[in-house]
């Protein structure tokens, strides 16, 4: 084929899946370094795609609720010479059907269909007839600036608080909508009693909103001991906070593939989903899954627990199962 110069990513996905789909972007311009490259998707992930991703060279804003009729007329105003839809929906067929634009289509393959491809693969599986050059190592994709790293630590992490000792990001939620794939509260609390009484690392809680009220309850019991920033950072100092951390312990969630992208290993913790789908991409030795204890997978609550809490296969991990993972990264 003739090499495209004006490339543009359709993918308005969740964080997760946002991260996941990264290497696409960088696997385009490896093959095609002189295309532009630009990336329509959620405003609210402009900080990490455009300014944190170099392969990505300009924003589409993605107006929900706009009909397809607009949603084509704008893909045609771009004058791309190649769509790469990753929205896996037909929503995103129609748009280059309607506008004329050549174009490639993500499939998402099935839950439970085996043999599992993780997401991160799927995603390149998409650009594989048109891309000869794609590497090894997919990540990291996502980098913050020097002077974002400083400035997160020094505004969040300041040395007169926490002093400087390395950095565990412990995430100890999963958000609202699936809480099934959350660990146990008691469970994170006694992580994070372990890693104090330990004394060379600091604790740092990392979620958004929704881990809010938990963050301070740990926060309060232990008496300000640990660092908690739930609720408290927007996504570019998430990403600058991660990177500077040692290890991340987190469930399926997007704080874990955030981490991935940005180059930090991760020690997923996974039940409800498939870590060979959705797990921290390049970290499955450090993987602690409870697949096979899990009587309601892929749902989005547990049968057998109360609802808005973790499933019942995820208090079978044990502070002991993230120990031995610690060990394998920290000599912990």
């Amino acid at each position: 084929m003739k090499s495209p110069t004006n490339i543009v990513i359709f993918h308005p996905a969740a964080i997760g899946d946002a991260m996941l789909a990264t290497p696409v972007a960088a696997i385009l311009k490896r093959n095609f370094s002189n295309a532009h490259i630009s990336y329509w998707t959620h405003e609210s992930l402009k900080i990490l795609i455009k300014d944190m991703c170099p392969p990505v060279d300009g924003f589409v804003d993605y107006k929900r609720g706009q009909n397809i009729f607009k949603l084509s007329g704008q893909l045609k105003s771009l004058n791309a010479d190649l769509f790469v839809d990753l929205s896996n929906s037909s929503k995103g067929k129609l748009m280059s059907l309607m506008s004329g634009t050549k174009a490639v289509h993500y499939k998402k393959r099935k839950d439970g269909v085996k043999p599992i491809r993780h997401a991160a693969d799927n995603f390149v599986d998409t650009i594989r007839t048109i891309a000869n050059d794609i590497p090894k190592e997919l990540f990291p994709t996502v980098f913050p600036s020097e002077q974002l790293l400083t400035d997160a630590r020094k505004i969040y992490l300041p040395e007169e608080a926490f002093g400087s000792k390395p950095l565990i990001a412990i995430v100890p939620g999963v958000g609202k909508l699936r809480p099934n794939r959350a660990w146990t509260m008691d469970g994170v609390g006694s992580l994070v009693d372990l890693v104090l009484k330990k004394g060379s690392h600091l604790p740092v809680l990392i979620g958004g909103p929704d881990e809010t009220e938990l963050g301070a309850a740990i926060e309060t019991s232990r008496q300000g001991q640990v660092a908690n920033l739930c609720g408290k950072l927007n996504l570019a100092n998430t990403a600058a906070i991660l990177k500077q951390c040692q290890v991340v312990v987190s469930g399926d969630t997007g704080p874990a593939h955030i981490s991935v992208a940005v180059g930090v290993p991760v020690i997923g913790l996974y039940g409800p989903t498939a870590y060979e789908r959705s797990g921290p991409y390049g970290c499955e030795k450090l993987v602690i899954d409870k697949q096979s204890d899990c009587r309601c997978q892929y749902e989005k609550q547990c049968r057998f627990t109360e609802p808005g809490t973790a499933g019942e296969c995820m208090s079978r991990i044990t502070t002991g199962d993230i120990i031995e993972k610690l060990n394998l990264v920290l000599n912990f």
